[in-house]
């Protein structure tokens, strides 16, 4: 489904509108996300694919990484895993969309495997999903908490930059949270 299609325009986006306003506010980001996955499915059924596989990646690489923190690792190495291949991917999709099947010559692969790969459709969406990916590969790596939320506190005994600490909260705030270290 295009954005500027007649089905889109007056009957998706006013019945999606009409559910998302008449539901409750814990419902609405699964109603959207639902909407997205309605949308997906009818202009571009591949995207589904791509960007699940993006989403769900994504997520076990962030756990990857919060693992290796929690062991007392820098979990660097997953970091970098998962920025590189949401850039490998994203970089593949662009390439082939402005060069076509001849960005693909230099891999010296035969012609009749080339060809499917360079009719595939670059996901709708896929900067987006990529860039929030990397974007919460990179929270986990810096220690967000569950909510997204930094946790600042002093210590003069010591240096506990990437180490999990126990902290009393204080104060929070929108975007972050200050508290007093337990002993």
């Amino acid at each position: 489904m295009d954005l500027t299609s007649p089905l889109f325009l007056f009957a998706f986006l006013p019945l999606f509108m009409l559910v998302y306003l008449i539901s409750s506010p814990q419902i609405r980001l699964y109603v959207v996300v639902a909407a997205s996955i309605v949308f997906l499915t009818l202009g571009q059924s591949s995207a589904l694919l791509w960007l699940g596989g993006i989403l769900i990646a994504g997520y076990a690489l962030g756990r990857a990484i919060a693992r290796a923190r929690n062991a007392g690792h820098t979990g660097k190495a997953w970091l970098i895993l998962g920025i590189g291949l949401n850039i490998v991917l994203l970089s593949f999709f662009k390439i082939l969309t402005a060069y076509g099947s001849d960005a693909l010559r230099w891999l010296q692969v035969s012609h009749t495997w080339i060809k499917p790969i360079a009719g595939l459709a670059v996901p709708l969406g896929l900067s987006f999903v990529t860039f929030q990916a990397i974007s919460y590969l990179v929270d986990v790596w810096r220690g967000r908490t569950r909510t997204n939320k930094l946790v600042f506190f002093e210590d003069e005994s010591a240096d506990r930059r990437g180490q999990l600490a126990q902290v009393k909260i204080d104060k929070t705030g929108p975007w972050s949270m200050s508290g007093t270290i337990n002993n």
